[in-house]
């Protein structure tokens, strides 16, 4: 198998899925190679590449290729040479195909499989055979965690400032998670957002939560979609925290439900020590 791209999602998993097989890793950015290099064995190479139109395992025969690289536009040169080497071709974020330019060409395989309940979308397409398997939930084998026993709410009282509420302390992440948060407000005019904090607050992940004059909603986010500021690494996140502001206080926001869904720790150390 060929990894065009590292992550923290697809990495460790395609370490393990391909535990006795071969597979390459290879990525542009020497900062996400250098994350990944515990995972390193005769098995699983990782390459660092410095430009992907000469990269010529692209022309070497695969069974399955994934494409996430950076930067994107190097993605449907990379599939155009996978075409008629790789049996099957994995494509991430397949919902932006116009930004990617994914289209018309992969409407142009001969066989193709869309999974629109992926985030990321993602489509396997093949011009040599029918995809042989129906997609399974994105996280069967994970286990799930509910953090929030009661509703929280956060009373803003001030114009602009931004409040803040800790929803969980002294939580232990892993580097790969899908959390889903469920938030109501009745302000007309409301700024919110989730915060993974570290401890000296300088450093953090965050994701926007609510548009302006939104009453409800649920947000379902993967890890590798949060943004951040700073350097800040999972490993030093201490709290996750619920922020917002209004310019028509006073406001209030309540959080229902918060919970975190993740691969099971031993199946991620097994490839940790699969070397």
């Amino acid at each position: 198998m060929l990894e065009l791209g590292s992550g923290y999602g697809s990495t460790p998993i395609l370490h393990t899925a391909c535990a006795g097989r071969r597979l390459v890793t290879a990525d542009n950015s020497g900062v996400w190679m250098d994350r990944f290099r515990y995972l390193e064995s005769p098995n699983h190479e990782l390459l660092l590449v410095e430009d992907w139109r000469r990269f010529e395992l692209l022309d070497e025969p695969w069974d399955v290729a994934f494409v996430d690289q950076a930067p994107g536009h190097d993605r449907v040169p990379a599939i155009l040479r996978l075409r008629s080497n790789a049996q099957f071709i994995v494509v991430h974020d397949t919902e932006h195909a116009a930004h990617y330019g994914f289209e018309p060409l992969l409407s142009d395989f001969r066989y193709r499989l869309d999974d629109a309940n992926a985030r990321p979308r993602t489509t396997v397409v093949s011009d040599r055979q029918p995809i042989p398997f129906d997609l399974p939930s994105l996280r069967q084998h994970h286990v799930s965690r509910k953090l929030l026993p009661k509703p929280a709410r956060l009373t803003l009282t001030e114009t602009e400032r931004w409040h803040e509420l800790t929803l969980v302390a002294n939580v232990a992440l892993p580097h790969h998670f899908h959390f889903d948060l469920a938030v109501k407000t009745k302000s007309a005019d409301l700024q919110a957002q989730l915060l993974f904090r570290t401890k000296d607050h300088r450093s953090f992940f965050w994701t926007q939560l609510l548009p302006a004059r939104t009453v409800s909603v649920t947000v379902s986010r993967e890890s590798e979609m949060l943004g951040s500021v700073g350097d800040a690494t999972w490993a030093e996140v201490i709290n996750v925290c619920l922020r917002a502001r209004t310019t028509s206080p006073p406001a209030r926001l309540q959080a229902s439900s918060f919970s975190l869904s993740y691969l099971p720790e031993q199946e991620l150390a097994s490839a940790a020590h699969a070397r």
